[in-house]
């Protein structure tokens, strides 16, 4: 880790058309040096600054009255805006599953900036070839790395969702003892969609069948769940969801589909 520099006020130099000696080169050279040196300083304390706010988010020491995340408590306490603060807070969480990004950060051998970017699209897969363009490179040709490589997934992403809904596939047919078989293939959308439908129709059916028929033999307690009287399987009772869904619809009790807000599923994706 490298230590704080003692305070020391900035030596001022001579005009170069006053000085336009040898000396005077070597003087800005100096200079120059002593800003990558603090510049260094810097990140490395901003690393600090980072590994902080990952703990103290990670053990929720932001909590308190009217306060709803780290970013806000950042933004109370340490002046930093909202954007900045929630920003900062992103990074930190990205860190600890980037150890290359991480080491080099810490030491003060690439920026913030540079480690904001990459920690968008950085995973332990791609952040060794980032370092290598952050290490050779200038922010900007970081983010255009980032830019280009989020474009490339975005176009992946695309070229699997067709493969996928090209895939999609639904077979019946009647098997020999007259039992039905159903397999299919079915997207995410598609597939998130059923299972919705089933799970609400299950719910339904247990619901309907808490009261224990009086067909029952007395010996059975009446105040069991229906899935201990009769220990229908899984899969026994999604099929009798199936069942209730394709009734509903054959009754007519499925409405127009159009409403954008009838159905609320929840597509997760690494893009």
């Amino acid at each position: 880790m490298i230590r704080p520099l003692p305070r020391q006020q900035p030596s001022r130099l001579p005009s170069a058309r006053h000085c336009p000696d040898p000396q005077h080169t070597e003087d800005l050279s100096r200079l120059g040096d002593e800003i990558t040196e603090m510049a260094a300083h810097l990140a490395a304390g901003t690393c600090q600054l980072l590994e902080l706010i990952a703990i103290f988010d990670e053990e929720g020491g932001w909590q308190g009255p009217g306060i709803g995340s780290c970013a806000q408590w950042l933004n109370w306490k340490c002046g930093m805006s909202m954007g900045t603060a929630r920003e900062r807070v992103r990074v930190a969480r990205a860190l600890p599953a980037l150890p290359k990004i991480l080491a080099s950060f810490r030491i003060g051998k690439v920026s913030y900036s540079k480690v904001r970017a990459m920690t968008r699209v950085a995973t332990w897969r791609n952040e060794e070839v980032l370092l290598n363009v952050a290490h050779h490179g200038t922010a900007a040709h970081v983010e255009t790395q980032v830019r280009l490589y989020r474009k490339v997934k975005r176009i992946e992403a695309f070229a699997q969702g067709n493969l996928v809904h090209a895939q999609r596939r639904l077979c019946l047919y009647q098997d020999t003892d007259g039992s039905w078989v159903l397999r299919g293939r079915l997207t995410p959308e598609q597939g998130a969609l059923l299972s919705k439908a089933l799970d609400a129709a299950k719910d339904q059916l247990f619901a309907e069948h808490q009261q224990v028929p009086e067909e029952v033999p007395a010996e059975i307690d009446s105040n069991l769940p229906i899935d201990k009287v009769l220990p229908y399987a899984f899969e026994s009772r999604r099929a009798d969801a199936l069942e209730r869904v394709v009734e509903g619809f054959l009754a007519g009790t499925k409405s127009e589909s159009g409403g954008g807000d009838r159905y609320l599923i929840n597509i997760h994706t690494d893009t």
